[in-house]
């Protein structure tokens, strides 16, 4: 019950993890002096990607397959019904303002990385 108003149990998984990288993707040019270590800097730019994909194909998966349930029991009206229900969801969900300014923020790091490695790679 107590989980309730946390959102979950606090067991990150796999995307902490891959969280946990990509916050730590942009100092690895400043421990390691090899000119791949500038492509740390894309880390944070891919995972918001990996993000982005899999949301939406899990989103896409759940609401065809609610479609096709709903398509064997209730026949077409059900199956109209469900796919109007999961095109309301869509239209609900909101990023709001950080998504954005984050998705600039980590693409302003990755060509600033992929630059600094081009460089380094030309001088080298």
């Amino acid at each position: 019950m107590a989980n309730l108003g946390f959102g979950g149990t606090g067991d990150t998984g796999l995307y902490g993890f891959l969280a946990l990288v990509a916050l730590a993707g942009p100092a690895i040019s400043q421990l390691w002096k090899h000119p791949a270590a500038h492509l740390g800097n894309c880390l944070p730019l891919a995972l918001m990607l990996l993000v982005s994909v899999m949301l939406y194909m899990n989103l896409s998966h759940a609401a065809s397959q609610a479609q096709v349930m709903a398509g064997t029991f209730g026949g077409k009206e059900a199956s109209d019904m469900v796919s109007q229900m999961m095109s309301e969801m869509m239209k609900a969900i909101h990023m709001g303002a950080g998504a954005p300014v984050a998705a600039i923020a980590s693409a302003y790091l990755a060509l600033a990385g992929a630059r600094k490695y081009l460089v380094a790679k030309a001088q080298a």
